[in-house]
């Protein structure tokens, strides 16, 4: 599955857990229609959605919430 696509809640729901051998705590995946939307994926199969911007020079992350809440 490719990191970048439009989510939908079909295809949320369809993301695998992150890989427990991988050396990264999270899995990232971007929305094609929303710039800066992401979803992270743990190894236990939670997901978080975050909001990645850049203001006034300063690169920044927030969490929106975990899915499905």
């Amino acid at each position: 599955m490719s990191t970048r696509f439009k989510f939908t809640q079909r295809s949320i729901d369809q993301l695998p857990n992150h890989s427990e051998e991988s050396r990264s705590r999270f899995a990232e995946y971007t929305d094609s229609d929303t710039i800066g939307l992401k979803v992270l994926v743990s190894k236990a199969g939670r997901k978080w959605f975050y909001a990645r911007l850049t203001f006034n020079a300063v690169k920044k992350a927030i969490k929106l919430g975990e899915y499905p809440k």
